[in-house]
């Protein structure tokens, strides 16, 4: 998490500088306004360039009037100031706002606006870099302000932004918070309320929240949002603060493909709002381009990265004064990201010279700074500089700081790893635990307690990765097994460690207390769903989705709070669980081989581990290379051409996840238990070649599924006997086979949009042999229900009780997010009924699954790509894997890519048949895969594209 902060630090904004706009308003024509009571009501924070017109034609006619009295003069110089101040150019609003300061002290006393003309002497001071003359007009400001009473609310609210403004340019960052949140709760307390600086003030005290990693960060982000929809138009410019805040808290839970729509949203509104470069089109730019390197894209992002730094550059903040050079080392990061060292270091050697140039020694953005050159130097072994880079950093960190921020345990996560190097490995691992404990701490609690949905796939890797390296290099091979585990710990850990809390409180009699949580959190996640694509389109829904979001919020908290009161261990059972080496071996039956492949920054490292023995193997690879072979990979398999596939990518995918040293662990197994994450994570292992292999003759290729079963895992330390075969006497219920609406020739209209899909024929077919393998096997006389065709409706499904299904399975079309116009969530396909209603529109959304109640032991998706994940770019098993898990479902059969009719019938029958006899499911799949690869009647049956997109899934 702290490389993620390093990127956003310096591009989220204290509210003074906060110009956000979602639109240009219309503003009053001078001659509409000719009063100074009428331009005294307008709102200073409307776009800045109406508003500087404005108040420039006012300013005309009072200064042409020789009537017009100095404190008219005074007032008028200090809105022209204001106006100035917002569209940003300070030195002219210096000079109006020291005119309008000349009128006042010619007054025979001090008028009652005063403490608002030294509040914004104060902002434009920490503008212009006079911070302690700042501080002495914004210290007068309170103390006027004060002196007022009742009656100067709103003026101590802006004295005190004036003083979180000019803390936060001095990197005091507690006193900033103080500041801003004091700021926010004055404004809500006055009797005349000025809505858009409440939105200003609360924006900014959760943004220094946000910065301190504080616990409450999103609740005050919260407050902010809702003040912005209960009281500013939708076009609001403090609309933008809105966005801002919803995106940097997707990204620091680890939701980047969710975010990057808003920032694409935020930019393309500050390019509107501002003619030129300024700030307030960085600060979005440069989060667009970190969302594009955390989710992997660095090229785009270096791009991106380089333009920013350029800007950056130009533009020389004299309130943040850190960005130039963060911006360069943000450059430097990607860079490094892509292999290029040396080039890497020559950047951030850059960023710091400018963040030294622009702070003050001890200021803790230029100790980051150190922090992110003394990596990219370990990595290049010059280990002397990097060492003494990191302990400098870590002293101001540790100061500046609290103990647990993410930037602290980062410092402390690289300084081990340099000592790791240097070969002092006892205090390189005491220094890992203990940074990695607080992260796990940190990460594991949030998990637990929000209720909306972390994605731990996405933020532990990089902070776990390290002290996989660290204790590989001491040989402590316990801590190494831990941190694989946490490192590869995928975006169903959380949902099946809410499931097992909930199946104990349900154990206890807290049945309606676990409904009650369920049914609000699953509210919260459709609303919050709901609410982004709104701000995302700029819709005039947001307003009415953010206050039913906060209710649903306000239940889901309460639901928990009830929970935990009657259950107490509810939260730490909902914490995902990471056995130890002993734990994970006892669970391990003979023949069974936990396989953990990581891709680290220099190499790719596996760790095998058995129920005797524990082993390691390393590969050197460069950055992104084996991610970029598993994306060749999956690419060639999903490929039907004959003789078209990639065997190069399979046989050295191969080498890398199983290196020599591997082999005879490798080879005493029979079944391969892989995690649900990293790179194998969007393929089945299944593809991998052991050995030389005929392109052009397949089927006697050494696929790895012809030597070992392989099963996928929810969380490596999961593998409790859910690989059982026979399901349990319960009913089957069959979904599928769905129909167009008349006159969609061409494919299924949905959402307003023709989407051209493949004919199921066989679906209907498929569902009701299902049928007959459940009844035919362990589930001998066990009700079934199958909905096809016009009854396979979500009307239908949402009728049933589907707890009373033990085998559930759909046999249908499976999207992705952006498949449909308005659709950026998987999806599984359903008759359509309504297209204008979410009920009725035939799409089965992952965040409508989530919201079942499932009590399946197995479910099977016939369909296409249900083992994707959100959109084309997230992690596999992200998707409807993730919601059908969140929704109670045990066991799945997914595909990860799409599935021809005829093979995904064979596949599913056949593969259910065998596991209701009584083999193990993971054995079923391997031998209906090896029975349909050897049929001469099937075409190309012996290519991938045919016989290996399907996995299963224990959760």
């Amino acid at each position: 998490m702290g490389q993620e902060r390093g990127a956003i630090g310096g591009t989220m904004r204290r509210g003074w500088s906060f110009a956000l706009a979602a639109a240009f308003l219309p503003f009053a024509h001078p001659a509409a306004a000719t009063t100074l009571d009428e331009m005294l009501a307008r709102d200073r924070l409307a776009a800045p360039a109406g508003e500087l017109a404005a108040w420039q034609d006012f300013a005309a006619q009072v200064f042409a009037d020789a009537a017009a009295d100095p404190a008219t003069r005074a007032q008028t110089r200090l809105g022209l100031a204001i106006a100035l101040y917002y569209a940003k150019d300070y030195p002219a609003a210096w000079e109006e706002i020291g005119a309008a300061r000349a009128l006042v002290d010619s007054l025979p006393e001090r008028p009652a606006f005063a403490p608002e003309l030294l509040a914004y002497e104060a902002v434009i001071l920490t503008e212009l870099g006079r911070l302690d003359e700042a501080a002495a007009r914004a210290q007068e400001a309170l103390a006027v302000a004060a002196a007022q009473g009742a009656a100067g609310l709103t003026r101590q609210a802006l004295a005190h932004n004036a003083l979180g403004s000019l803390a936060f340019a001095q990197n005091d960052l507690a006193a900033a918070e103080t500041a801003f949140c004091t700021a926010r709760d004055l404004g809500l307390a006055s009797a005349t309320p000025d809505h858009p600086m409440i939105v200003n003030d609360a924006s900014s005290c959760g943004v220094v929240k946000y910065y301190l990693e504080r616990p409450d960060t999103l609740a005050a982000m919260r407050l902010a949002s809702e003040h912005a929809f209960a009281h500013l138009p939708p076009d609001h410019p403090k609309m933008g603060n809105v966005l801002n805040s919803a995106y940097a808290v997707l990204l620091r839970y680890g939701r980047y493909a969710e975010a990057e729509p808003l920032i694409r949203r935020h930019l393309e509104l500050e390019r509107r709002l501002h003619a030129g470069e300024v700030d307030d089109i960085y600060d979005p730019l440069s989060m667009l381009g970190r969302a594009l390197q955390l989710r992997g894209n660095q090229r785009d992002a270096e791009g991106i990265f380089a333009a920013a730094a350029a800007m950056a550059d130009r533009l020389r903040n004299q309130s943040q004064p850190y960005t130039r050079g963060q911006a360069h080392i943000n450059l430097a990061r990607t860079i490094a990201a892509q292999g290029r060292l040396a080039e890497a270091v020559e950047v951030a050697r850059g960023g710091l010279a400018r963040l030294a140039e622009d702070l003050e020694p001890g200021d803790w953005h230029l100790a980051a700074g150190q922090v992110q050159l003394a990596d990219h130097l370990e990595r290049l072994g010059e280990r002397a500089e990097a060492l003494a880079l990191a302990e400098g950093a870590l002293a101001v960190l540790n100061a500046a700081l609290p103990a647990d921020h993410s930037e602290v345990l980062t410092a402390r996560l690289v300084r081990a790893r340099i000592l790791a190097g240097l070969g002092d490995h006892a205090r390189a691992l005491e220094e890992a635990r203990a940074a990695t404990a607080r992260f796990e701490a940190q990460m594991f609690d949030l998990a637990a307690r929000q209720e909306e949905r972390i994605a731990l796939s996405r933020i532990l890797p990089a902070a776990f990765a390290d002290h996989l390296e660290i204790a590989l290099a001491a040989g402590a091979m316990e801590d190494a097994v831990r941190a694989a585990q946490l490192a590869l710990l995928s975006d169903l850990a959380v949902p099946t460690a809410r499931i097992a809390a909930a199946s104990q409180a349900r154990d206890a009699g807290l049945g309606a207390l676990v409904a009650d949580l369920e049914a609000a959190q699953a509210q919260v996640e459709e609303l919050s769903a709901a609410l982004r694509r709104a701000q995302a389109d700029g819709t005039g829904e947001a307003g009415d989705l953010s206050a039913r979001l906060s209710a649903a919020q306000d239940r889901a908290a309460a639901a928990q709070a009830a929970l935990e009161a009657a259950f107490p261990g509810f939260a730490a059972l909902a914490r995902p669980g990471i056995p130890s080496l002993a734990e994970l071996q006892e669970e391990l039956e003979p023949g069974e081989l936990l396989v953990l492949p990581l891709a680290l920054p220099g190499r790719a490292v596996t760790i095998a581990v058995s129920r005797a023995d524990v082993r390691w193997a390393d590969t050197g690879i460069t950055p992104g290379a084996v991610e970029a072979l598993a994306t060749r990979l999956r690419d060639a398999a999903q490929s039907p051409l004959h003789g078209a596939f990639d065997v190069g990518a399979a046989r050295s995918l191969f080498a890398i996840v199983f290196p020599d040293a591997l082999r005879p662990a490798l080879d005493r197994a029979d079944t391969l238990i892989f995690p649900a994450s990293g790179y194998l994570a969007r393929l089945s292992p299944a593809v991998l070649l052991a050995g030389a292999a005929d392109p052009d003759n397949l089927a006697d290729a050494p696929w790895l599924v012809k030597s070992h079963a392989i099963r996928i895992l929810a969380e490596p330390g999961a593998q409790r006997r859910t690989q059982a075969g026979a399901a349990a006497p319960r009913g089957f219920l069959g979904v599928g086979a769905p129909e167009t609406l008349p006159g969609a020739a061409e494919g299924a209209v949905l959402r307003g949009g023709t989407l051209e899909l493949p004919p199921l024929p066989r679906a209907r077919e498929e569902l009701a042999a299902l049928a007959a393998a459940v009844n035919g096997g362990g589930g001998r006389g066990a009700p079934a229900l199958v909905l096809a065709g016009a009854e396979a409706t979500e009307q239908a499904l949402s009728a049933l009780d589907l707890s009373a299904y033990g085998v559930i399975a759909f046999a249908t079309h499976g999207l992705v997010g952006g498949d449909v116009p308005g659709l950026d969530e998987p999806a599984l396909l359903l008759t359509v009924t309504d297209p204008t209603h979410p009920g009725g529109d035939g799409l089965l959304t992952a965040s409508e699954i989530a919201a079942m109640r499932l009590a399946a032991d197995w479910v099977i998706l016939s369909a296409c790509e249900t083992a994707a994940g959100e959109s084309a770019s997230a992690p596999g098993y992200s998707g409807l894997a993730r919601a059908f898990a969140q929704a109670g479902a045990r066991s799945l059969m997914l595909s990860h890519w799409r599935v021809r009719d005829d093979a995904a019938a064979i596949l599913s029958v056949e593969t259910l048949r065998r596991a209701a006899a009584g083999e193990a499911r993971a054995e079923a799949l391997r031998q209906a895969q090896l029975m349909l690869m050897a049929r001469a009647d099937v075409a190309d049956a012996a290519h991938p594209a045919v016989w290996a997109p399907f996995v299963i899934l224990d959760n």
